[in-house]
């Protein structure tokens, strides 16, 4: 593993000489897409204060005139961007993982020892929402299995909204419905056996269209589907789906409370490949806020989160 690593931020450094084209010392944001919270889990021995430092060492082998000042997740950096443009409180970014950030006054910040004169200074907060619900969120058979069987047991939400397992979960239920000899029993089902191999991006189109279950079981799996299976597989698709926005907007709701907010921006692959579930995540969440409050909804682009990394290198 350690060579592994030292292997990526050599390559970042690479990218970084491509684009420094002179001998000034520059600082370097960096964004990531795991929650720092979460990094020792999905990269065994790295923590997030090693990325910063192990980034800079790999600056120092390269002759690169650059130094690491912030080292923030996709959602900090989110806000950092939409604060700038748009003065938004609240930021969630739903990609393979899941996470938010909100704006707070030092002084609500129990965790934290600060001056008077301080207290009214403004901090972004990652919640790692990822790990929410953990211990309350109801869970089925098959959720549990692809949370005992992934690299990070127990970040249950993420499990549940995040688009590296939704596909898994809509795999895993289709196995157990080949294995009853409800599903495929004529088709080698081999290639839908192996796991991570159902794709989230597969499940908006399904859901829009029910001639894409064939064209995506035909092309990704060889396997022809009935009509009858077709109607089966989109059916599935879409309660993990409706799943996945219901527990979202409600969570999504609880931050934006928290942060009395009146703006929110929301990112990230899974509400590009499935703009039915950006739709039923909003109504969610707008359902479940007082009467009469009006959170406005801003989708952002991937790119602004390397702007906000920008900005934090910037002003630190």
């Amino acid at each position: 593993m350690q060579s592994t690593t030292q292997n990526v931020f050599d390559f970042a450094a690479n990218c970084v000489r491509e684009f420094v084209q002179h001998d000034s010392s520059l600082p370097v944001g960096v964004t990531i897409g795991v929650p720092c919270g979460a990094l020792t889990e999905y990269a065994r021995g790295l923590h997030a204060c090693d990325v910063g430092r192990k980034l800079c060492a790999a600056f120092v082998r390269n002759h690169l005139n650059v130094h690491v000042t912030s080292v923030t997740h996709g959602a900090v950096s989110a806000l950092v961007a939409s604060r700038i443009q748009k003065a938004t409180q609240v930021a969630a970014v739903f990609d393979g993982g899941v996470n938010a950030a909100y704006v707070e006054q030092l002084g609500q910040v129990c965790k934290l020892r600060v001056s008077e004169e301080t207290k009214s200074s403004l901090v972004a907060i990652d919640t790692d929402i990822g790990n929410f619900g953990s211990r309350v969120l109801p869970v089925t058979m098959w959720d549990r299995r692809v949370d005992r069987e992934s690299k990070c047991v127990g970040r249950v939400f993420e499990k549940l909204v995040g688009g590296h397992y939704m596909g898994e979960i809509v795999r895993n239920l289709i196995i157990d419905m080949v294995d009853r000899r409800l599903l495929f029993t004529t088709c080698n089902v081999q290639e839908i056996s192996v796991p991570y191999s159902f794709h989230s991006a597969y499940m908006g189109p399904i859901i829009e269209d029910l001639e894409a279950v064939d064209a995506v079981f035909a092309a990704e799996f060889g396997i022809q589907c009935s009509p009858i299976e077709c109607r089966i597989i989109r059916s599935l698709c879409s309660m993990v789906v409706e799943r996945a926005a219901r527990v979202a907007g409600a969570v999504l709701a609880a931050v934006v409370l928290k942060a009395k907010a009146d703006k929110v921006v929301l990112s990230g692959t899974v509400f590009d490949a499935n703009p039915r579930m950006l739709d039923e995540t909003v109504r969610e969440m707008q359902s479940r806020l007082p009467n009469g409050a009006k959170t406005e909804v801003v989708v952002q682009s991937p790119s602004d989160e390397l702007f906000g990394a920008a900005v934090n290198a910037a002003c630190i």
